[in-house]
């Protein structure tokens, strides 16, 4: 470091080793430092702070007339406020008052000027005033008009008799009765059943005349004014007035400047002004004289200060800047950005059209100002203020160069870490979509439950997203972690690899779903037809497939079928267009008749006795919470038991038919039920052996086999039901005699 001249007093020195401090690790050395020119100079300025002499005044309200210690009564508050204002004025502006506050600050001048506020309390005022003001609710009698919404004369409507003088009935509910019958079914079993009738006390109306609380005269008094048509005023206390009371006190205003001799040069002025005024007198400059004088209503306090300036000329490689520094402490508010100019070459690259992000992590530790953007970089969860890092340097970098400077380093950041980013996600997005396609093409029976099967699949590969995407933020993080070491804390962006594979994934899944492939069919249009076995009953509720369930076999014992047996499935609904009637209707009735519970014609017409029978049977035999919780019409609680979505409650559920699907089993009556009993009867005694049985009309027949025998009590069935030349088997499945009857195990 050389120049000439260079000065030998102490601030001109500090003024050097504080650009000498800023420059050294920035891309420069201490030693790259030129001192052109350098002075200093004691410049006698004046300190000012004006006080302006204020009054304030405040306010509180209490209910009912009265009359405060010290204060004096006004007729109104125009009256008040006048007499308020003349009273505050004059002492406010009295050269008196501004004598007495100079007073108190003349034995501490300088230290009253650095911590006086911008507005300040001087003393309280001797003044205090009051007037009062009627109530304008109740216009000063104290009671009002009652406000209840209902009251008229202070009555309002009985809650009871809702004014009619008629109370509810205690014998039935609404009018209705409700009781409770036992009712036998088709299979001779004893039930339960409502119903429900008019009450004949009321007449279905559900009222009686007579009302005990108002004595059937429909009204009784207001619960708020007890019946005399006035209440008391809240507002005002029931008093009908308020009393305003007011009390003042003086106040100072402070405005604070500088006061230049006229030889002080304007580097100087500017220099002095973009420093606090407080921060100087009697602490970066000594205050050789003060003063505290007073007027009508102002009071000031004068500080004559001998304040130090050091102006300096000085370069640093390609940067040159002007010093100005003030004060003691050689303070330098304006100071250059002559880091701006030594940070070019890490700047120019930084802005090159596509920089290597390695070698801008690496560029950047060549500087300590980009040393300290870098590690904002890595810092977790921080926003990035260039303001901070300025202030760190004196100002001698600008905010806008750190903005850039982040902006890069941000992206070399993300940029190092996308090698391993993308080699992460190009490896583990394939596993995850073959995970999302398999889940769809193995749409079975779930791991938990059988009724969301599908979503459990899906939500593995959902859940190797986020695993995907942890490791990918590891390993990035990691390789950033290898240039900047343990100041890499924040993981680094993957840009739209979550957000694409998730995509994928999704559109994957939902597209093989809703495909006729499946993994089963080896990529031939299939639908899964489960078969039945023995035990397997369907729980309440459980969707189950529109399929007819396959031909029973057992260890190659087969039950013979026709060929030209069609399989028993729910006949087709043409379109809505083409139905006689109403369209809901006829449906009804269609599932119904399928379904055994309804014999007569399907034409859509409105609902007949036998109908509504017919329907209210079907319900009984239906789940539940289709008609306790959940509401739907008619026709769709209809169809979901007839396309076997929902198990009905049959007394063929007792019996070997009870894993066919309702259709076979509502068909099935007593009478079918105890050929079949039979029939299985005669397959225990000899197993092996085809066993048939037919119904008296000649319309449904079937055939019982057993394979294998486990004791006196069960064994192996496959049985076969034929209805109406339509064929539905199930089996193999485990049947044991219980009670007499056979049965499913």
């Amino acid at each position: 470091m050389s120049s000439s001249p260079i000065a030998s007093d102490e601030l001109s020195q500090q003024v050097i080793a504080k650009i000498c401090a800023l420059a050294d690790g920035n891309c420069a050395k201490s030693d790259d430092v030129m001192v052109k020119n350098i002075s200093r100079t004691d410049y006698a300025t004046a300190a000012q702070a004006t006080i302006q002499i204020g009054w304030r005044s405040d306010a509180s309200t209490t209910t009912g007339q009265h009359h405060p210690n010290g204060s004096r009564h006004c007729a109104s508050f125009a009256d008040l406020d006048a007499l308020l204002k003349q009273d505050c004025n004059a002492v406010a502006g009295s050269a008196a008052t501004a004598e007495k506050l100079a007073n108190t600050l003349r034995p501490d001048a300088a230290n009253r000027f650095r911590t006086l506020n911008s507005s300040f309390k001087v003393e309280d005022l001797p003044f205090a005033y009051h007037h009062w003001e009627t109530c304008n609710k109740c216009r000063g009698n104290g009671q009002h008009a009652c406000e209840h919404y209902r009251c008229l004369f202070g009555l309002v409507p009985c809650s009871v008799c809702h004014g009619d003088g008629k109370r509810p009935c205690a014998n039935c509910s609404g009018g209705i009765i409700y009781y409770t019958v036992q009712v036998r079914d088709h299979a001779g079993n004893f039930y339960s059943r409502s119903e429900s009738k008019m009450c004949g006390q009321c007449s279905g109306t559900g009222r009686i005349w007579g009302c005990y609380t108002c004595n059937s005269s429909g009204k009784v008094n207001c619960p708020e004014c007890h019946g005399t048509s006035k209440v008391a005023c809240k507002p005002c206390d029931a008093t009908g007035w308020f009393t305003h009371r007011y009390w003042t006190w003086l106040t100072g205003a402070v405005s604070r400047c500088w006061l230049f001799a006229k030889d002080a040069p304007e580097r100087f002025k500017r220099t002095l002004e973009a420093m606090p005024i407080m921060e100087f007198p009697g602490l970066q400059a000594t205050v050789t004289q003060a003063a505290v004088s007073s007027a009508s209503g102002v009071c000031t306090i004068r500080l004559d200060c001998s304040v130090p300036h050091v102006a300096a000329s000085m370069t640093c490689l390609d940067a040159s800047m002007s010093i100005d520094a003030v004060g003691t402490k050689t303070a330098i508010p304006l100071m250059p950005h002559f880091l701006d100019t030594l940070l070019k070459k890490i700047e120019h690259l930084c802005l090159e059209k596509s920089p290597s992000p390695h070698a801008v992590i690496k560029k950047f530790h060549d500087a300590r100002v980009t040393v300290d953007v870098l590690h904002s970089v890595g810092k977790k969860g921080k926003k990035f203020k260039p303001e901070d890092i300025s202030a760190l340097y004196s100002g001698a970098v600008s905010t806008s160069c750190l903005t850039t400077l982040h902006r890069a380093a941000d992206k070399a950041y993300d940029g190092v870490a996308r090698s391993e980013v993308n080699r992460t996600w190009l490896f583990a997005a394939p596993i995850a979509l073959g995970v999302a396609g398999l889940s769809a093409l193995y749409d079975k029976d779930g791991w938990l439950t059988p009724y969301y099967a599908p979503y459990e699949d899906w939500g593995l590969a959902i859940m190797l997203l986020p695993l995907i995407w942890l490791s990918a933020g590891a390993l990035g993080q990691k390789a950033v972690q290898a240039l900047m070491g343990n100041k890499a804390a924040r993981r680094p962006r993957q840009g739209v690899w979550p957000v694409l594979a998730f995509l994928m994934a999704a559109l994957l899944h939902g597209l093989l779903l809703l495909s006729p492939y499946d993994a089963y069919g080896l990529g031939l249009p299939f639908s899964p037809q489960p078969s039945v076995t023995g035990g397997a009953q369907a729980p309440m509720g459980y969707l189950l497939p529109v399929t007819s369930i396959p031909s029973a076999s057992m260890a190659g014992q087969n039950i013979s079928t026709e060929q030209s047996s069609a399989p028993l499935l729910p006949q087709p609904v043409p379109p809505d267009a083409q139905l006689p009637g109403f369209p809901s209707q006829w449906k009804i009735q269609s599932a119904l008749k399928q379904l055994n519970f309804y014999h007569g014609p399907v034409d859509g017409g409105k609902a007949t006795p036998e109908m509504k029978a017919s329907l209210e049977a079907y319900l009984e035999s239906v789940p539940d919470y289709l008609t306790r919780y959940v509401k739907l019409p008619f026709d769709d609680i209809v169809a979901m038991g007839l396309n076997n979505q929902v198990r009905l409650i049959l007394p063929a559920n007792r019996t070997l038919a009870a894993p066919m699907t309702n259709l076979a089993r509502a068909n099935l009556n007593v009478g079918d039920l105890s050929r079949l009993e039979a029939a299985a009867e005669r397959a225990h005694t000899h197993p092996g052996q085809e066993q048939t049985w037919q119904s008296a009309d000649g319309h449904r027949s079937g055939s019982v086999i057993m394979s294998q025998s486990h004791g006196s009590a069960c064994g192996t069935f496959a049985l076969r039901v034929e209805i109406g030349g339509a064929m539905e088997s199930a089996g193999p499945l485990e049947g044991c005699r219980q009670h007499g009857q056979w049965s499913v195990r």
